[in-house]
């Protein structure tokens, strides 16, 4: 029997793929609860420099099982939800750049899911979907709050009261997606970018994730005090004495995340 999950780690970078091709990797509790588990393996591993997020198959997640549709109890329901509301905290909780390769389709919770990593590389032609109000539903793992952070609160609402389709170059234009690749070539290129990102400074990147995640409720004066102290820290650091030595030498610098 397949895994749900497929996780490989090579040069740092740690990918989750998600394995349900069959069902355009929509979530079912087993692929969760092996998604859950392989955050929390990987989530301080100190091998792993960069997580990858990507889905086998035709799609990278089409968002919740319809198969279930109609068919919950409200109790149960409720403890998954409060279960996938825990994921989503660890996806930002983790101090390590995560980077979602979307192709195909990234509808539903799966876009949310999507959204809720640090960097998104998508296929042109992939397709990101909010057809939540055809069913009488809201987004859910978090997408009321990604979403206008990305796009602002009137596209965000216009975009879910009308169900709509987002085209990746859309998600360019509209500041979400990051880069774009070629049919058949996101899961390359995010790799690309993640092996870069894991050769970097670690411990930098640690801090701004920290800073930027936190800075929607934080006022400027906050920020300012989280950077100073993080800065101090961080010129302190192996990494960064590491970095002037080989700006000084002309070389690209070994940083080992210390």
């Amino acid at each position: 029997m397949e895994e749900s999950v497929i996780v490989e780690v090579i040069e740092g970078v740690a990918t989750i793929f998600f394995n349900e091709p069959n069902t355009l990797n929509a979530l079912k509790p087993t692929l969760e609860e092996a998604f859950f588990n392989a955050l929390i393996e990987l989530k301080d591993d100190s091998q792993v420099k960069v997580i990858l997020l990507a889905g086998k198959g035709r799609a990278f997640c089409a968002g919740g099982d319809i198969s279930t549709l109609g068919k919950v109890d409200v109790i149960d329901f409720k403890q998954r939800m409060d279960f996938l509301s825990n994921l989503v905290q660890i996806l930002g909780q983790i101090n390590k750049p995560i980077i979602a390769a979307v192709h195909g389709y990234a509808t539903g919770a799966g876009f949310s899911l999507a959204l809720a990593s640090d960097i998104i590389v998508a296929e042109k032609g992939a397709k990101f979907g909010l057809a939540f109000k055809n069913v009488g539903a809201i987004p859910d793992l978090g997408g009321h709050y990604f979403l206008p952070r990305a796009v602002g609160p009137w596209k965000a609402k216009e975009w879910i009261w009308t169900g709509a389709t987002i085209t990746a170059e859309e998600g360019v234009r509209q500041g979400f997606v990051n880069r774009l690749a070629e049919p058949g070539e996101a899961y390359q290129k995010a790799k690309e970018l993640a092996l870069e990102l894991s050769h970097g400074p670690s411990l930098a990147y640690a801090y701004t994730k920290t800073i930027i995640n936190g800075s929607a409720n934080q006022n400027l004066d906050d920020v300012l005090t989280l950077e100073g102290f993080s800065q101090s820290f961080l010129f302190q650091s192996q990494d960064h004495q590491e970095g002037v030595k080989a700006f000084r030498e002309k070389r690209l610098p070994n940083f080992v995340g210390e």
